[in-house]
């Protein structure tokens, strides 16, 4: 399959998929499995088994199995895992449990829970484990201890570590792109041979194969694209004939904060036979599992207003009965009304007037009182009796760091009681710290626990730093535009 199609598959599969998991105490997993004897942690399932020496809890890896194929790669040393500069030198403590996780919008899945405690920093490794999956995913979590924290580096920042054995690797790193309101290309693949010396690589997905045996290894960074991680080194992955490593946290000692979890970037690490069909099939798999399908709720096919040109210039009840019956015409199923059918216009409107942005109040997310002299309640009837659904379009206030996301979660859930109206694209998203992304990760926590996980989020991924594809890849999905250059007068 020529390289061009792969990376297009790889995108399609990571656009075409995810809410939080609840940690419960239900029943267990099916088939899915984590032991801590003879000082030895083993997670996995029928299709991988990954082998850690315990070390205190500062893992160290030792072995990867693919269970279906009965291949198995046994590091050629062990070493530890995770690194954050010199905060992980010396360990003290370490402790793990295991629970079922499940919710509205999540798979039931195991999750192991490791806290290490080193001598300035714990750190939380939270393993997803889900039943007949060839990956293990793992979210991790830092926090500080008191009293100054040493300076570090991005690329001090390992997220793993793993020395694989035999010397002929190669590598395919897929680097994706957001900010289509100037990108066109959304993907770039690079290759390197595993050599002595050290091999830097960009991407969201790293897929090794070995040459000798039908064996492969894949990661998925789940973070922003790499171009706009927070503090990136300017590369995800490192690889040569003695080590692969992940890196770029997103974090700086700035960042940590004492006796509060700080959330970093996380890692998903699989196995799967090196052809390419085996390996989209394995990353497909993981993705799919990572947010419950529910057709009732996810299967559409949705149009956006914003699409003919005008901005907002055409917004209001007659033009949107007649969008909907365009949709029953063309059997489109939801119908999304973009920027301008809200009381506060913003400043994309096409009206002079309109000038919010990054700070908005409850009364500007009423219905627009001119463009909607009736409300909602009629637009919504029309809709519903052609059997068309209605979405919105939402700009939660980035004002300090998202520091209203409460108030922001209340008025989109108020607007999905009131009207049953319940797909919101959320636009204008910037994430140039780590607090803007904590609070807007609460934002959508927030409207999934009070709507049930009944709200379905689109994000868009048009302009700005942003969470890409593969990040809060859990919460909601993702759209784009065509680059501005490239539209038509």
């Amino acid at each position: 399959m020529p390289k061009r199609k792969i990376a297009i598959h790889i995108l399609a599969a990571a656009l075409l998929t995810g809410i939080f998991a609840v940690p419960t105490q239900a029943a267990q997993v099916t088939g899915c499995y984590a032991s801590l004897e003879d000082k030895l942690l083993t997670l996995g399932n029928n299709r991988i088994s990954r082998v850690f020496e315990w070390n205190t809890g500062d893992l160290k890896t030792i072995s990867i199995t693919d269970v279906r194929a009965g291949q198995t790669l046994v590091m050629k040393r062990q070493q530890s895992d995770i690194r954050l500069g010199t905060l992980t030198a010396q360990v003290k403590s370490g402790q793990w449990s295991k629970r079922t996780a499940e919710d509205a919008m999540t798979h039931r899945h195991l999750q192991v829970e490791v806290t290490t405690v080193y001598e300035q920093i714990d750190v939380r490794r939270v393993f997803r484990i889900y039943p007949d999956c060839p990956v293990i995913a793992c979210d991790y979590y830092v926090r500080a201890h008191k009293g100054e924290i040493p300076v570090f580096q991005p690329g001090d920042t390992v997220l793993q570590s793993l020395r694989l054995p035999d010397a002929h690797w190669h590598y395919r790193a897929v680097e994706f792109f957001d900010r289509t309101d100037g990108i066109n290309n959304l993907v770039r693949e690079t290759s390197a041979l595993a050599y002595l010396g050290r091999t830097e690589l960009k991407g969201s997905i790293l897929f090794g194969q070995n040459a000798k045996h039908d064996t492969a290894i894949f990661m998925v960074k789940e973070a922003p694209c790499s171009f706009v991680q927070l503090h990136h080194p300017g590369y995800d992955y490192t690889v040569s004939t003695s080590e692969l490593r992940a890196l770029g946290m997103g974090i700086l000692a700035s960042d940590l904060r004492q006796d509060q979890w700080i959330r970093v970037y996380g890692l998903a690490t699989g196995v799967s036979a090196k052809s390419e069909t085996a390996f989209l099939t394995a990353l497909r798999t993981y993705q799919k599992l990572r947010r419950r399908h529910a057709p009732e709720r996810d299967d559409m096919i949705m149009m956006n207003t914003w699409g003919d040109r005008n901005r907002d210039a055409r917004v209001g009840e007659a033009f949107v009965n007649k969008e909907v019956d365009a949709c029953v015409r063309l059997g489109i199923t939801h119908l999304q009304i973009d920027d301008g059918w809200q009381q506060g216009l913003s400043s994309n409107s096409a009206q002079s007037g309109g000038k919010l942005w990054d700070l908005w109040t409850e009364e500007n997310w009423q219905p627009h009182a001119d463009r909607f002299p009736n409300g909602f309640a009629p637009v919504v009837k029309h809709a519903r009796a052609r059997g068309v659904e209605l979405g919105l379009w939402f700009h939660p206030s980035n004002a300090n760091d998202y520091e209203h996301w409460e108030r922001d979660a209340r008025i989109v859930v108020n607007l999905y009681k009131n009207f049953k109206i319940r797909y919101f694209k959320i636009d204008g998203i910037k994430l140039p710290n780590k607090q803007s992304e904590i609070n807007l990760r609460r934002f959508f926590d927030r409207i999934a626990q009070d709507s049930d996980g009944q709200i379905a989020v689109n994000l868009d991924a048009t302009a700005n730093k942003r969470t890409g594809y593969h990040y809060f890849y859990e919460l909601c999905w993702f759209s784009v535009s065509t680059p501005q250059r490239a539209r038509t007068k």
